[in-house]
């Protein structure tokens, strides 16, 4: 008797079980963001954004450019991608794993993303020091080093013959 409650709690669990990673996972990840100094802003090519220190909130079947960005400071972008998660060892164990790894992939819950936390110390812009561009001056008298035009055409071409 206790065998045959065994069996069926057994089967009973590898049915409910099916999509496992959905209950356990979910289709979304919370990526912790952090920069020094704090206050930027993080935004994925979705739209989804916040101010440092936070947590995006990214689907878990693509990948994700995440722009950081602070007035004041270099942008900078990480590409957080998705692989596949451990429970897919789970899914071989499972008689209808096949089943469950449809369900999960369908909806992204099989992948996890990487890296799992973004920490970037931000870098300040340095200035770009902008010199006035003064007209240059075109008379010969000004650039001593080059030669005339005359005295160039005088040394290149050969002396005609009359």
């Amino acid at each position: 008797m206790k065998s045959m409650i065994l069996v069926v709690f057994l089967a009973f669990s590898y049915l409910i079980l099916g999509g496992c990673a959905t209950i356990i996972n979910g289709t979304t990840q919370k990526i912790p963001v952090n920069t020094t100094p704090h206050g930027a802003t993080a935004k994925n090519q979705d739209g989804v954004s916040c101010i440092t220190p936070c947590g995006l909130e990214l689907k878990r079947k693509q990948d994700h450019i995440i722009t950081i960005l602070k007035e004041g400071f270099v942008t900078q972008s990480v590409t957080c991608k998705h692989a596949l998660s451990k429970t897919v060892v789970v899914y071989i164990l499972l008689p209808l794993g096949l089943i469950s790894a449809a369900v999960d992939g369908a909806n992204g819950s099989i992948y996890r993303l990487t890296p799992d936390s973004i920490n970037l110390e931000l870098k300040p812009v340095r200035a770009k020091l902008e010199l006035p561009v003064e007209k240059l001056n075109d008379s010969e008298s000004d650039r001593p080093w080059q030669m005339r035009k005359q005295e160039s055409a005088a040394i290149t071409t050969p002396p005609q013959k009359k």
